[in-house]
């Protein structure tokens, strides 16, 4: 192929430039291509692993329901934030965010995003995390415009593919498909504090889509 220079001399230089930008798109074609389908998921891969875990979740919030006054209620849509999962006990709620991604989970604790290692590649995402925690603020807040005071609501993540590994500080406490009966067997959520988990029941399931 003749070399830049005389290529410009002898076609011109708008169509050297629009052959130098065709050129750059089909490689920026190509390597996005080859890397949604040899690395990490894509959109389509994204939304079907989203979909598994939280029916996942939900089947084994139910299962490990293990008081009557357990209740469950997903896609929760407070003020433009959407809940994947409410968790309502006599302890209080919970709202649990749905991670289903497998891999190495690296969290500092602190940060807005999350390392995750799998078959070698990684990739960085956003946290569930502060997520979590902005959707159980989002979440007992409008409790308490509803008048349910004094209200415990948290936020925890739920990790629901088996073949995740969180890595994170100690402080920081999730839910897993091995640990999920034993953590809402134990302090503080085999506490009784007296909520009406009836009337908060009724009150969000006219904010579920179910």
């Amino acid at each position: 192929m003749e070399n830049t220079a005389e290529y410009i001399k002898n076609y011109g230089l708008a169509t050297a430039v629009a052959l130098l930008v065709f050129v750059a798109v089909v490689f920026i074609y190509r390597y996005t291509k080859k890397k949604n389908e040899g690395g990490f998921v894509n959109d389509a891969l994204k939304s079907e692993s989203r979909e598994r875990g939280l029916g996942a979740a939900r089947k084994l919030l139910e299962r490990y329901a293990d008081f009557k006054d357990v209740k469950i209620l997903g896609n929760v849509t407070i003020d433009d934030t959407v809940i994947d999962l409410v968790r309502i006990s006599y302890y209080g709620v919970t709202a649990i965010k749905v991670f289903d991604y497998a891999g190495d989970i690296y969290y500092d604790g602190k940060s807005s995003v999350v390392s995750r290692v799998a078959d070698g590649k990684k990739e960085r995402i956003n946290s569930p995390f502060p997520q979590a925690e902005k959707e159980a603020r989002v979440l007992g807040q409008f409790l308490r415009s509803e008048k349910f005071y004094n209200l415990t609501c948290d936020g925890k993540v739920f990790f629901t593919n088996k073949n995740t590994t969180p890595i994170v500080p100690s402080s920081v406490k999730y839910i897993t498909v091995s640990n999920i009966k034993k953590f809402f067997a134990a302090a503080p959520y085999n506490e009784d504090k007296g909520v009406d988990s009836e009337a908060v029941y009724q009150l969000l399931k006219k904010y579920s889509a179910e």
